[in-house]
């Protein structure tokens, strides 16, 4: 086989391919259309291929990374199949490039190095998946709740002294803006031509501008006094915004630091005058409530 750390080497490969094969097809299993399905085990067949190459190589039988399918079959349920197949196909990269440096040497390489390369083609166009129609829906609802829920934290820290009190205005509030963002966007979908339904529009805003506005606010629910429960909102609020732009950045394959700043700047921002509104108002109305 040659030195300790070509085996090494080898052995490593075998033991991804085996892991990627496995990984696949599972996740053919939990797709229901059939389009998919058949991409996803003619690819999972594939790095059972490769697998086997290295398996003759190496001499040596290898079972899967039983802890890394875990983890990408738990983030294709948290994140999507897209995120989750795409953030797989990154690590490939590497492998693509020994697998190119090697078939310089040896040709019968090179049509493992070609299924790499159409691997990650073919996984470009293979989820057409709901979600993704909706990011716009999504982004909307998400960085209103943002906005508002740090903004009126903001402004209201200095007038309320109850953090309680707070908190239910902040529900009350974003309850009745999510439902004004999402009746926006189903007219919007009605009028706009694309794959998205007026419903689905409107569903997606709701669920982003809910589900962010009860991510940021549970500080305030559980009494922390209110500049307390503001620093917690706001750290939340950088990691939610982190999180989103990492997974948009990932499925769509767009830019993170850009999209990221932008949406931190715009969040931030308005939190800053916010906060200097409310103890400007606070000081100039005399208010102690």
């Amino acid at each position: 086989m040659g030195s300790d750390s070509v085996l090494s080497d080898v052995l490593a490969y075998q033991k991804n391919e085996i892991t990627l094969s496995r990984f696949y097809a599972l996740l053919a299993d939990r797709i229901k259309e059939e389009k998919n399905k058949e991409i996803l085990r003619k690819i999972s067949n594939d790095e059972l291929a490769h697998y086997e190459y290295w398996k003759k190589k190496s001499g040596r039988d290898l079972g899967p990374n039983k802890m890394r399918i875990i983890f990408y079959l738990m983030l294709s349920k948290l994140f999507g199949i897209t995120f989750a197949i795409k953030l797989m196909e990154r690590h490939e990269a590497h492998a693509q490039q020994v697998y190119g440096a090697l078939s310089k040497d040896n040709p019968e390489v090179e049509p493992i190095l070609q299924d790499e390369v159409s691997h990650e083609e073919d996984l470009i166009a293979l989820i057409d998946e709901k979600r993704l129609h909706y990011i716009g829906s999504i982004v909307r609802g998400m960085n209103d709740g943002i906005v508002e829920i740090t903004g009126e934290v903001a402004g209201l820290s200095f007038v309320f002294d109850q953090s309680l009190i707070i908190g239910i205005i902040a529900i009350i509030s974003g309850s009745v803006g999510s439902l004004s963002l999402a009746s926006s966007e189903y007219l919007a979908a009605i009028w706009e031509e694309g794959h998205q339904t007026p419903i689905g529009s409107a569903a997606y805003t709701v669920i982003a501008y809910m589900l962010t506005i009860f991510a940021l606010i549970w500080p305030l629910l559980i009494g922390l006094a209110p500049i307390n429960a503001l620093v917690i909102i706001i750290i939340n609020a950088v990691i939610l915004i982190f999180i989103f732009n990492y997974h948009l950045s990932v499925a769509k394959e767009l830019e993170l630091s850009k999209r990221f700043g932008q949406m931190l700047l715009v969040s931030l921002g308005i939190a800053c005058i916010s906060f200097v509104l409310g103890y400007t108002i606070k000081h100039a109305f005399h208010l102690e409530i």
